[in-house]
């Protein structure tokens, strides 16, 4: 993302507001809603749509478990997500020791 990890901005390294996978017929389909929805947040307003428009909207918890290790609160300590990294763990969140967590990633360095 060089657009915004220029030297005056801080990195971004992960972002995770929602977790959403959508067929193309469902997001043409939402676009018919697009006005209705300019006031929602993105996170509710696609699945809203999509519901309304009769997809099915399902949770990822019911067929998989990569999202275990996503939460609202507490956050990761370096440590957490060092040990959970070398469990497997898919996606981790939140983690606010960022530059601590990459340096330890080989694949970082």
């Amino acid at each position: 993302m060089p657009a915004f990890n220029r030297s005056e901005r801080k990195p971004i390294y992960h972002c995770l507001g929602a977790c959403l996978l959508f067929h193309r017929r469902c997001f043409e389909a939402v676009l018919e809603l697009t006005d209705d929805l300019d006031d929602m947040y993105f996170e509710l307003a696609l699945p809203t749509a999509a519901n309304l428009k009769g997809f099915r909207v399902i949770s990822f918890d019911e067929h998989s478990d990569c999202l275990q290790h996503v939460r609202y609160r507490p956050v990761y300590t370096c440590a957490d997500a060092i040990q959970l990294t070398a469990n497997g763990a898919d996606f981790i969140h939140p983690i606010k020791e960022i530059s601590e967590y990459l340096a330890t990633q080989s694949n970082y360095r």
